[in-house]
């Protein structure tokens, strides 16, 4: 059986293989690619597909948006996208069936449902990307960086999730801790301004003991971050469930740097203000529509 993979740049054929039947226990899970690898310590979770014609499948969630990995069978090459054979039949989407099965609610509660996602409308966008053109480029940072711009580099590479509208005309990075009795203030008092689109905080989830670690995990890898957060903070102890096996390496890596910029509360605000200056709050803002007043738009 042919295998055709569609990628972001182009359509790739694998040639003829006997594969077994997706809906199939998977093989031993083989080791992880350094992409797979990477992508952990950014704080989503992983799961493997199984192994289709000698390619091992990888499914990987990150703030609630499904990406598909397939190693080829010399492991020389990672392919993204997803998996079809010569008659069209959507391979990874039968795998993702079969995770379910294996899985079931555990799968669902961290990822928001990955499933789901898989609609014509999300195969569709998938097709989209193939039309347009990535760049590969970075840009270059200034040889001479303060120590304040430093940390708000730091800030925008760590993993936060947005909470709010993107086209909101004012930004924060906030490092929350789901269980800090503190962040959960700032963020009733603020959620009907992110509500409303006046503001969009770049939500940086760290756990001070292992329990919020996970939740904070889960801040990272659910599709509706805002939404989950202010259930919890409403008492739905569920909302950040974390299964058993939760990867908390994102909010791992967050910790470090906090600790790297010798942050001791929670929460923390960094913004810019209106003559681009950097700015911080340690702790919970006294005066919100201050706040609002001095950041940059």
């Amino acid at each position: 059986m042919r295998f055709i993979v569609l990628l972001l740049a182009v359509l790739l054929m694998i040639p003829v293989v006997k594969a077994q039947d997706a809906s199939s226990d998977p093989v031993l899970e083989p080791s992880k690619p350094k992409i797979i690898n990477d992508l952990m310590q950014a704080g989503a979770q992983v799961y493997f597909l199984g192994d289709q014609g000698g390619m091992s499948g990888w499914a990987v969630i990150m703030r609630g948006q499904p990406q598909f990995f397939y190693v080829t069978p010399n492991g020389s090459a990672v392919l993204r996208g997803f998996l079809f054979d010569e008659g069209g039949r959507n391979i990874t989407e039968e795998q993702l069936i079969a995770l379910r099965r294996r899985l079931g609610p555990e799968m669902h509660s961290s990822t928001g449902g990955i499933e789901d996602l898989l609609t014509k409308d999300q195969r569709q966008a998938l097709l989209n990307e193939l039309q347009k053109d990535e760049s590969g480029s970075t840009p270059r940072s200034s040889s001479t960086v303060t120590p304040a711009q430093k940390m708000y580099q730091d800030l925008m590479v760590s993993n936060w999730t947005q909470l709010g509208s993107a086209d909101a005309p004012r930004e924060v990075f906030a490092v929350i801790d789901p269980d800090c009795p503190h962040c959960r203030e700032f963020l009733k008092e603020i959620r009907p301004r992110l509500e409303a689109g006046e503001i969009k905080i770049n939500a940086i989830p760290i756990g001070l003991n292992e329990e919020s670690q996970k939740r904070a995990a889960m801040i990272l890898t659910v599709a509706d971050p805002m939404e989950r957060i202010f259930q919890y903070i409403d008492g739905d102890a569920d909302a950040l469930a974390a299964p058993e096996g939760t990867n908390v390496d994102g909010a791992a890596n967050n910790l470090k740097t906090i600790v790297k910029w010798g942050f001791d509360v929670t929460p923390i605000i960094v913004y810019k203000g209106g003559a681009g200056e950097i700015k911080m709050i340690r702790g919970e803002p006294q005066d919100i529509e201050g706040l609002l007043q001095d950041i940059a738009q």
